[in-house]
């Protein structure tokens, strides 16, 4: 336990040269506590007692007319001065202090809670105009000011509450339940999209205008909206499904020739950091590139343990100059790239259906292949016409007048 508290106090490592050196060391064991006696020479002595009972000790030393070097000083006091002279310790213990004195008061993490339409990001940068942001002091949070920002910026919310626990700030919310409108349908009828032959069709709600097999123009009023209720006529919104046979005319365009990168130099890296919006940039040119250099970037999220995100990102981007060769490209490739667009595209504009046949033809002009043809298709040719009304003749001849 003595030992325990010579460390915490400190103890020093002393030489005493004397004439009798076993007769000063009895002498002094009797007034204080002495360890790890050695004896370099006949004439000396050597051995470690505290720190505070070295006055004592050289007052004892002097009377007795003998003569003592300090060897080394131990213990905490020692290990303190040491480390002070250290730059990255000094640093450290510093930045320690500071960041026990500025984190407890201050907020680094935000999380939202209780929205479903309303992002987080909307969230976000609405408090973030009243002060609630990455780094801000708790003290100068005003609830009531955050929660009346919200309900100003974001009128989908109905509630809003704020709390801080620590450096976490948990904004919870509940958004208002918007009815949806109940306004009154506008009647119209299901017309024709484009040209086709009908082929099949589901009425749930009108009168058909139309029969299988039956060719019809785009626009053609293929569902009514008209019924006739004997004494009276009916109007309302046509709704029913009506598949036809269509014909495309494809005309696609493509180069004959294509350009291959390769690699003639080495990666290049430089790096960044983010801060929340800001970007500090560790490399001195401007980071322009060539017109023939290839950019990869990474983006490294710094976070700690439970998954919090910092705000602090490191960005490693990857710079490699290459060097380009155009060549001629094969008649196979350029059929197959001009076809699987010409299906993408086709596909993408058909509201329901698919390609049944097609017809295309490839040639090779200077400087392009070019795919001319046409394609048939099964699709839903019927779409709503609200509000298209002619007066006159509603029999079942299938036209307005």
């Amino acid at each position: 336990m003595n030992f325990i508290w010579w460390m915490i106090a400190g103890y020093v490592r002393v030489r005493v040269v004397s004439a009798q050196p076993e007769h000063l060391l009895g002498s002094l064991s009797s007034r204080m506590q002495i360890r790890d006696i050695t004896h370099p020479t006949a004439l000396s002595i050597e051995c470690s007692l505290a720190r505070w009972k070295l006055p004592e000790f050289e007052s004892e030393i002097e009377r007795d007319g003998a003569q003592w070097e300090l060897i080394e000083s131990y213990g905490f006091p020692q290990a303190c001065k040491r480390a002070w002279k250290a730059p990255v310790i000094v640093c450290f213990v510093a930045m320690l202090l500071a960041s026990s004195i500025v984190i407890p008061g201050r907020v680094f993490f935000i999380q939202v809670q209780g929205n479903e339409e309303v992002s987080d990001r909307q969230i976000l940068n609405a408090v973030s105009e009243v002060g609630l942001s990455f780094g801000a002091r708790r003290r100068q949070l005003r609830s009531e000011q955050i929660k009346n920002q919200l309900l100003t910026a974001i009128p989908s919310l109905s509630w809003v509450g704020v709390n801080t626990q620590g450096c976490v700030a948990t904004i919870s919310v509940h958004e208002r339940k918007i009815e949806p409108d109940e306004h009154e349908e506008t009647p119209g009828h299901i017309v024709a999209s484009r040209d086709a032959v009908v082929q099949s069709f589901t009425v749930t709600r009108g009168k058909a205008m139309c029969k299988n097999g039956q060719a019809v123009h785009a626009g053609e009023v293929l569902i009514s909206g008209y019924m006739d209720m004997g004494i009276c006529t009916r109007v309302e919104q046509a709704e029913g499904e009506v598949y036809g046979v269509t014909r495309r005319d494809i005309c696609a365009v493509l180069p004959d020739k294509t350009q291959y990168f390769q690699s003639n130099r080495g990666e290049t890296k430089k790096y960044s950091i983010l801060v929340g919006k800001k970007r500090i940039n560790l490399y001195s040119d401007s980071g322009i590139l060539y017109p023939t250099c290839g950019k990869m970037a990474k983006v490294k999220t710094m976070t700690l343990p439970g998954g919090w995100k910092l705000p602090v990102s490191l960005v490693i981007e990857s710079y490699t100059q290459r060097s380009g060769t155009l060549t001629q490209r094969p008649e196979d490739q350029a059929q197959q790239m001009l076809l699987d667009c010409v299906h993408r595209q086709t596909l993408q504009s058909l509201v329901a259906g698919q390609i049944i046949s097609q017809d295309l033809e490839l040639s090779h002009d200077p400087g392009t292949y070019t795919m001319t043809g046409t394609l048939e298709c099964h699709e839903m040719i019927g779409k709503r016409s609200s509000g298209v009304f002619i007066e006159g003749d509603t029999s079942d001849d299938g036209k307005n007048s």
